[in-house]
């Protein structure tokens, strides 16, 4: 018999009380989408520690939203390179 434990949770496969608990992530190559990035490129950021945070489910690697923009925001330059 299945404890629930094994299945993957998302948006559409969520209970009520997991949706209110975890927030809704989305896959590595969603993520390269929403950012303007390649897939290869976040494998390599996440690799070498420079990537947005994530979250490691088994083999699959996913990401919020909310990490995503905190990442993208802590790229921003201001004019005259100085770090925003």
């Amino acid at each position: 018999m299945s404890t629930g434990a094994d299945r993957a949770i998302t948006p559409d496969t969520a209970t009520p009380t997991e949706a209110a608990i975890r927030p809704a992530t989305i896959t590595t190559d969603d993520a390269a989408v929403y950012v303007g990035m390649s897939e290869s490129y976040l494998r390599k950021a996440r690799r070498f520690g420079y990537g947005p945070a994530y979250i490691p489910e088994g083999r699959a690697i996913r990401y919020t939203i909310s990490d995503l923009n905190q990442w993208l925001d802590s790229q921003r330059v201001r004019p005259g390179g100085r770090a925003a």
